[in-house]
């Protein structure tokens, strides 16, 4: 054997042992111990201490040691947690629906004890004229003072307000009346030229109907009066929106009141259900008050509430009303011009007049109220509404009233007076109602009716 022969086996030699021993040290990078993590399986390289890992479904990285989130169990997790929410949402509109329902029996039994009588505690308990004034009927309180004979020459005619059947309104200045040195814009009432013996009969009564009444921030207040010779005038606090009929119109329709400049005129496009049920609460709380005075008025309509600065309701034109002091009804000798759409059945039969008759007429305003300022009876002759009341029709539910405010127009239109809510009671249930509505909690659901969405105030 030749000397090269022994040289290539030698070498043939060490290089088979050097790829044995590199195999054992591969093989060890992957076994001593597995360096991937969770299964993964180890792919040794070529070279030096390296290796790649081949990780199993869910696992990442270079070792296979992290967890890969799994969309489907958090899709199961997010709507486990949505159907929850929704339960306890639902299980609350249950629990605010059985809490309204319990309240509204309640109600119902404190209003028939009113109906029976003992509801005059309630009454006698504001007959010291004590009233809650918010920020909005502040004006109020400056007109302090029985209204007293006033000097003609004082007052200072402006323009023509309105117009009635016996009486023209102006307004006015007058110099003092409130305040020494100062002039106040008033509104002046005066009889017209053709009126009869008995339109100044009935003037006359109104003006002492107004000096029997007290400042109250839901009444029209008269300020004075000028009787040493005719004209006679009665002097009223001025109201800048003027009657609640015509801005319910102006709301719905979007017309301007032809007697105010634009600039005079609160623009508005809408009217929320918190303040139709403000208005309703108003002239409630202006009526309460006549009521505990003995003043029937008879002639309750939108058209007769005015609407003084913040939009406060004041109930106003006694020109039909009774002191009826003396006894708790009035009867009609002759049947005259009467409001046949707003008068309860024994008014428009029997032409007998009660405070009852007065809530008639209250939730006939109610519903020109919800409608915005709508015609009651609209299609029907005042003889029509006459034999229709008579055969126990009603104004329909209008389609955006609530349940809730539809009862309360059919409990004072109740054949028998004494069937009817009075006005403290009325006026606890609407406050009551409206203090839900301020809650804010809206449900596009059944249960809306019974919280803040009372009823929608646009009629298409």
């Amino acid at each position: 054997m030749s000397s090269d022969d022994v040289d290539s086996n030698q070498v043939c030699s060490v290089v088979i042992k050097s790829l044995f021993i590199l195999h054992i040290h591969v093989d060890n990078v992957c076994i001593n111990p597995n360096p991937c993590q969770n299964g993964g399986t180890c792919i040794p390289q070529s070279t030096g201490d390296f290796y790649n890992c081949s990780c199993p479904a869910g696992f990442s990285g270079g070792d296979c040691q992290n967890a890969i989130a799994n969309t489907t169990t958090i899709n199961v997790v997010v709507v486990i947690v949505v159907v929850v929410v929704v339960l306890i949402v639902v299980l609350v509109i249950v629990v605010v629906c059985f809490v309204k329902r319990s309240r509204r029996k309640r109600r119902g039994s404190r209003l028939s004890a009113v109906d029976r009588g003992r509801g005059q505690e309630l009454i006698q308990k504001k007959l010291s004229n004590v009233y809650l004034i918010d920020t909005l009927q502040a004006s109020t309180s400056k007109l302090n003072g029985p209204a007293k004979e006033f000097p003609r020459d004082k007052l200072h005619i402006l323009g023509q307000l309105g117009s009635g059947s016996f009486a023209v309104v102006y307004k006015a200045e007058a110099e003092g009346i409130i305040r020494r040195g100062t002039n106040t814009t008033v509104a002046v009432k005066m009889l017209k030229e053709c009126a009869t013996p008995n339109d100044q009969s009935d003037f006359k009564k109104e003006l002492r109907l107004y000096s029997m009444l007290d400042r109250h921030p839901n009444v029209l207040s008269m300020l004075g009066y000028c009787t040493d010779k005719d004209p006679m005038y009665i002097i009223l606090e001025y109201v800048p929106y003027r009657d609640l009929q015509t801005y319910l119109r102006h709301i719905r329709t979007g017309t301007e009141p032809f007697y105010l400049k634009k600039e005079e005129f609160k623009e508005k496009k809408d009217l929320t259900p918190t303040e139709i049920l403000t208005f309703a609460s108003q002239v409630v709380r202006g009526m309460e008050y006549l009521a505990s005075k003995q003043c029937i008025h008879r002639d309750l309509a939108t058209r007769n509430i005015l609407l003084g600065e913040g939009l406060v309701c004041k109930v106003s034109d006694f020109g039909l009303a009774r002191d009826v002091a003396e006894k708790s009804q009035y009867e009609m000798q002759s049947q005259g011009r009467v409001p046949v759409r707003w008068m309860a059945p024994e008014s428009l039969i029997s032409n007998m007049y009660t405070s009852k008759s007065d809530v008639w007429s209250f939730g006939v305003l109610l519903w020109e109220l919800v409608t915005l300022g709508s015609h009651p009876y609209p299609g029907m002759s005042s003889q029509k509404v006459i034999d229709e009341i008579k055969q126990g029709y009603r104004l329909p539910k209008p389609e955006h009233c609530s349940d809730d405010i539809y009862q309360i127009m059919m409990d004072c239109w109740q054949e028998k007076p004494e069937d009817r809510p009075d006005f403290a009671g009325l006026h606890t249930t609407i406050d009551d109602i409206l203090a839900d509505a301020a809650v804010g909690i809206q449900f596009p659901s059944r249960c809306t009716d019974h919280l803040s969405f009372y009823f929608s105030y646009f009629l298409p």
